[in-house]
């Protein structure tokens, strides 16, 4: 996978990764959660490279799948990005009204949770 595409599946991992099947999470959660390479993962589980490539690949397709229906990560960034232009009007607007500042630090809170 390449760098971007494996920062991506990660945190699209950390969102669907509990509706994957136990071995394609298992394979995620050694590939991203312990860094480990495909032939360390196949040595660790006594299988081949290229199960492991097979499981992470069907893996990520899963996971891809439920995003593009369900648009959960999406969904988070456009909230997050509303939260930035906000913060700068509110900024540039209001002169730092302190109800409107704590307003938009309880969305940032609700959203990284």
């Amino acid at each position: 996978m390449k760098e971007i595409d494996r920062i991506e599946s990660g945190i699209l991992f950390e969102i669907y990764g509990g509706l994957l099947t136990d071995r394609k999470r298992d394979m995620m959660e050694l590939y991203h959660e312990e860094d480990l390479s495909l032939s360390e993962i196949a040595e660790n589980r006594g299988i081949s490279r290229a199960a492991v490539y097979d499981a992470l690949h069907s893996a990520r397709e899963s996971i891809m799948n439920y995003e593009s229906k369900l648009g959960i990560l999406e969904k988070s960034r456009k909230r997050e990005a509303v939260i930035r232009d906000l913060k700068k009007v509110a900024s540039e607007r209001c002169g730092g009204v302190p109800e409107l500042a704590e307003l938009i630090d309880r969305l940032e809170k609700l959203e990284q949770e």
